[in-house]
């Protein structure tokens, strides 16, 4: 008596092959591209940890020929960290020292958010509207000027950012009624500002005789 064998399942090894052999190549690419990530990325930190060796020792050595050579370590650091905007460099000062460096970036970056990173509570806020008033004053915007908490300070970048060159017209009208410059306080250069030549009756943009 025959008996009939039983079916068996048949394994599809090409398509098995063909995916695994993928998967091997997808990761063999992307440990290449993390390798060559890291040598790029180390390359960088090399190239900045030598820059700064270097000006370390330019520092150390020009430094060391004025009377106070801490204090001009301590000044080349803050002017490191203003010229490339960089709050890490004011790190590796202490105390009152950091802070003022922190406050400067800030500054030489328009940025109030480095003032927070300040420790001493009470310029935190001085540092914060002094810098929103820089850039209301780059942006030519009123609502920056809403943000600083000092009500002198928020009324003088009002002024500032409504009539930057001071000679009693804002900008507004300046450009849009009186074709003056409002860059400008004294557009025909006669000697007398804008402003005071509009409300005596005169022409701004034409001299006096």
């Amino acid at each position: 008596m025959d008996f009939d064998q039983p079916n068996q399942t048949r394994i599809p090894w090409k398509p098995i092959l063909i995916i695994g052999g993928s998967l091997v190549l997808a990761i063999v690419i992307i440990v290449s591209v993390l390798g060559l990530v890291r040598t790029r990325s180390s390359d960088v930190i090399q190239k900045k940890l030598s820059q700064l060796i270097t000006n370390s020792e330019n520092t150390e050595d020009a430094c060391s020929k004025v009377p106070n050579p801490e204090l001009c370590k301590t000044q080349a650091l803050k002017d490191s960290a203003y010229a490339e905007k960089n709050s890490k460099t004011c790190d590796l000062l202490d105390g009152l020292q950091k802070d003022d460096c922190m406050w400067g970036v800030a500054k030489s970056a328009t940025d109030p958010s480095v003032c927070a990173l300040i420790k001493t509570s009470e310029w935190i806020n001085l540092c914060s509207d002094g810098v929103l008033k820089d850039l209301a004053i780059v942006k030519n915007d009123l609502s920056v000027c809403d943000k600083i908490l000092n009500n002198d300070v928020k009324s003088s970048c009002r002024e500032e950012v409504s009539d930057p060159d001071f000679d009693g017209l804002d900008s507004k009208q300046e450009l849009e009624v009186y074709k003056t410059d409002p860059n400008k306080s004294d557009t025909d250069g006669d000697g007398y500002k804008d402003g005071e030549e509009i409300k005596t009756g005169h022409d701004p943009l034409k001299k006096d005789k």
